[in-house]
């Protein structure tokens, strides 16, 4: 029985498609890997909201250039292990709850987002679900490794001196100070 050949041209691998998953690559290791030291002093959102912003506007960037590569090979596969179709069900059964409580609103997204929410319970699922089929090569996935053994020593180092040259080091004028909550004395 003779085989199917494959013309040359179709062989090769599509520069574009792979220059746009490499992106999206990149985006996804440099958000998680600054994600512990990143802090944007905004005072009318949250610490965790902008961090959450910011993980969702690059999971969003990330998403489309790896659909515009898979678009341009014109191959997706897709696995979905237990664990993650285990955390979709918890997520559909926090949203089933949230139509059933009293303040629909504040179950879903809160104020901000917050960590209870539906909406971030499905943040959480979507990162799970998407992030193990954006980086799949093995050279991002260990410089995530090392961007986030960077992120933990800079970090160590941060609380370090603020333990050694007390509160008021490195503040920023954003950090609380040594200063107590309630006067005394």
């Amino acid at each position: 029985m003779e085989g199917i050949t494959v013309p040359a041209a179709a062989r090769t691998e599509d520069s574009v498609a792979a220059r746009l998953h490499s992106i999206a690559q990149y985006i996804l290791v440099g958000v998680f890997g600054i994600l512990p030291i990143l802090f944007l002093p905004f005072a009318e959102f949250s610490l965790p909201f902008t961090k959450t912003f910011v993980v969702v506007i690059a999971l969003v960037a990330a998403v489309m250039l790896y659909s515009f590569a898979v678009l341009r090979t014109g191959t997706f596969r897709i696995s979905l292990p237990l664990p993650v179709v285990a955390l979709w069900l918890v997520t559909i059964a926090g949203a089933a709850s949230a139509f059933l409580s009293g303040d629909v609103r504040d179950a879903f997204i809160g104020d901000f987002l917050e960590q209870q929410t539906v909406a971030f319970m499905a943040i959480l699922a979507l990162i799970v679900t998407v992030v193990p089929h954006v980086l799949t090569d093995k050279r991002r996935i260990y410089m995530l490794y090392i961007v986030l053994s960077g992120s933990a020593i800079a970090l160590t180092l941060f609380h370090m001196l603020r333990i050694v040259f007390g509160a008021d080091a490195l503040s920023f004028g954003v950090f609380g100070g040594g200063q107590p909550l309630s006067p005394v004395g």
